[in-house]
């Protein structure tokens, strides 16, 4: 029964041998098709560019493959300006903003960069011409008044001369101009006047529309039935209407 038993641990190793001599067999031929099956990995890639011929050569397909994919890169940088060729000529100066209110969460406008061009602005308004006043002035007729360095005319209306003189209903003359120009002093008397921006000065004599206090001289004038209108003024028409239904001064 010993003898059995190492007879059949003996026959146990030798198929033990051979089973393992078995499996070496195979062992040594895998690599060659491990590297087989690598060789035709890289066919689809190189099959556009080369042959199914060259597929099993790897070595050169390799090669191609990288020239190819190096080659593109000094083309698309000969066709693509180069950055000191995009830059232009000169030092560019960039201005920063004088003010920016923009806010933050809005688009930004653009940077001004290089030399600006400042126009001048447009000129300013012109104030408007406010009216004068005048002192101790005199009166020189119904419609003129001596202010020193400038002689005033009443505007929109005529006068009579100083010595001017005027006839009644009845025929009688009267020195109407004298009694139009004391009429005219006694208004005034000793206050100033207020005249408005004349629309043509020639320094020494203007002819503009002036009152004394809140009243207008020229509408004075024609409805006391001293002076006549000579503008189409509703004011004065009015005034001098009056005047002549109630033969004041001149309408007498």
């Amino acid at each position: 029964m010993r003898f059995l038993g190492y007879l059949i641990v003996a026959i146990g190793a030798v198929a033990l041998f051979w089973l393992l001599a078995g499996l070496d067999l195979p062992t040594e031929e895998t690599p060659d098709a491990v590297e087989v099956t690598a060789v035709t990995e890289p066919a689809p890639a190189a099959k556009a560019d080369a042959p199914e011929d060259d597929a099993a050569a790897p070595g050169p397909s390799d090669d191609a493959s990288v020239e190819q994919n190096i080659a593109p890169a000094p083309t698309h940088s000969d066709t693509s300006p180069s950055p000191a060729a995009s830059q232009p000529q000169g030092r560019m100066v960039e201005l920063p903003p004088a003010r920016n209110v923009t806010p933050k969460e809005m688009t930004q406008g653009p940077v001004a960069v290089g030399p600006t061009l400042r126009l001048p602005g447009p000129p300013p308004p012109l104030k408007p011409k406010r009216p004068k006043r005048f002192f101790r002035v005199v009166v020189s007729d119904a419609g003129t008044i001596d202010a020193g360095d400038v002689t005033i005319k009443i505007a929109d209306v005529e006068t009579p001369e100083l010595n001017r003189m005027c006839t009644d209903a009845n025929g009688k003359e009267w020195p109407c101009g004298l009694i139009a120009r004391t009429a005219l002093r006694r208004l005034i008397r000793i206050r100033a006047i207020e005249c408005a921006p004349p629309a043509a000065d020639d320094g020494a004599t203007i002819t503009t529309a002036c009152k004394v206090g809140p009243l207008d001289i020229a509408t004075w004038l024609v409805g006391r039935g001293w002076a006549k209108p000579t503008v189409d003024n509703p004011q004065l028409v009015k005034a001098r209407d009056a005047a002549k239904a109630a033969k004041r001064g001149l309408w007498r």
